[in-house]
């Protein structure tokens, strides 16, 4: 009996030290539940804190935040992240203030020393943007897909032992990515370069509270640590998003504010805008598809070649995607209206964890369109973040459109704009 009392209480001191009994052991259904909670969040607020961590050496020259997180609407921006506090660009380095925003399209920051309110591209890499503003590593949470980028790079998705962050309780998801060449690393930029990232999600409301950026390069280890604490779901104010823009100090903005007549494309690329076809720059050609293949849930395989001469449609989108649910239907009826014409329209499902269960829920919504499961390589070939997306191929393989969903461009005009682009590259 007294053996019995003594496993007993064992038992129990160990369920109480380790609390990782009972989790999840799906790193997926992990990350689709907080990708669920992410996307049905109208905003949150929450301290945050950005540090380094490796050898005493490296430790030394890493830069450090912390401060105040906001996450939610902004009025002229959309959704954005906003970060304000304290900074330090090492860890024996001056510390000076910080207060700056980011979303999908831009960058603002407060320069305190040059009394300056600097609104930038949010993918610019022009000297004089801040260390700190370069190292958001929240940002993704503004993508359809938080957790999507890289994703095609990933050698393995892993659940490890949960642990608590700031009294919240845990799941911890790694992702272990394919490590770039040497020559190709030191041209990626600092969120690019990382080799590993551990996610730890609340298994309270399913939002990340840390997210653990590895750099492992062989001789040199670090890793990037950002941290949430004292989180609280709440839609936040105009006042609270906004940077705090002071009297007195001058506004630089190097957006392009010029209207798109009166615009010149800047680079090879031509620029789309919705429902326009793209035209290239005089004396160039449209940007040719990348190199893809995949098999259809037919069993016919699909290439650049089979569609040469078709007009192609790929329609990037996933169950777990919300957005997905009200532009599903519309693509299906593009489908359906180009039917008897040399198009076809491939609704590419990524990153499902049960695709027996999209095939039949496919069938049971009676959806036109060739379904294409388990294509998440065509996906990272064709650089797709953020769902869903649509992608028009002409006859001679050129790409003629591709966009997606984003703040003042719905379901609707997505479609509208695809079934344009498919007209015209009809008529040729």
């Amino acid at each position: 009996m007294a053996k019995r009392s003594l496993a007993l209480i064992v038992l129990a001191i160990m369920a109480i030290l380790n609390p990782a009994y009972g989790q999840e052991d799906d790193p997926s259904a992990v990350l689709d539940a907080s990708r669920s909670a992410i996307s049905e969040l109208g905003g949150f607020t929450a301290n945050f804190s950005m540090r380094g961590d490796g050898s005493d050496m490296i430790k030394s020259t890493m830069p450090s935040m912390n401060g105040q997180m906001v996450f939610g609407e902004h009025p002229e921006y959309g959704r954005s992240i906003r970060m304000y506090g304290s900074a330090r660009d090492k860890a024996e380095g001056e510390t000076y203030a910080i207060d700056l925003l980011r979303s999908t399209e831009v960058l603002v920051w407060v320069d305190m020393k040059e009394r300056t309110i600097n609104e930038y591209p949010a993918d610019s890499t022009a000297r004089g943007i801040p260390t700190a503003a370069k190292l958001m590593m929240l940002d993704s949470l503004l993508d359809a897909d938080p957790y999507g980028r890289r994703l095609g790079e990933a050698e393995s998705i892993a659940i490890e032992a949960q642990e608590q962050v700031g009294g919240e309780l845990c799941d911890v998801v790694r992702i272990d990515y394919a490590k770039p060449a040497r020559a190709a690393s030191r041209s990626r930029s600092v969120q690019a370069s990382y080799t590993s990232a551990r996610f730890f999600i609340s298994t309270s409301d399913r939002l990340p509270r840390r997210v653990d950026h590895i750099t492992d390069g062989g001789m040199i280890k670090f890793r990037m640590i950002t941290e949430l604490t004292n989180l609280v779901g709440v839609k936040p104010s105009d006042e609270q998003i906004r940077v705090n823009r002071l009297d007195g100090f001058t506004l630089n903005s190097r957006l392009d504010t010029a209207k798109p007549e009166e615009t010149q494309p800047a680079t090879d690329t031509p620029v789309t805008t919705p429902s326009e076809k793209p035209v290239a720059p005089v004396g160039q050609r449209l940007p040719r598809a990348p190199g893809f293949e995949f098999t259809d849930v037919e069993g016919e395989k699909v290439n650049n070649n089979t569609q040469s001469g078709r007009v192609t449609v790929l329609y990037f989108h996933g169950s777990w995607c919300l957005p997905c649910r009200e532009t599903s239907p519309l693509m299906s009826g593009l489908a359906e209206s180009f039917a008897t014409q040399d198009v076809d329209v491939f609704a590419v499902a990524v990153r499902e964890r049960d695709p027996e269960a999209v095939l039949s829920d496919y069938e049971n919504a009676g959806y036109s369109g060739r379904l294409v499961l388990n294509a998440d390589s065509s996906a990272s070939r064709f650089r797709v973040r953020l769902y869903p997306t649509v992608v028009v191929i002409n006859k001679a393989g050129e790409i003629v459109f591709e966009d997606h969903l984003k703040k003042g461009f719905d379901a609707q005009q997505l479609a509208d704009a695809t079934k344009a682009a498919v007209q015209d590259a009809i008529a040729g």
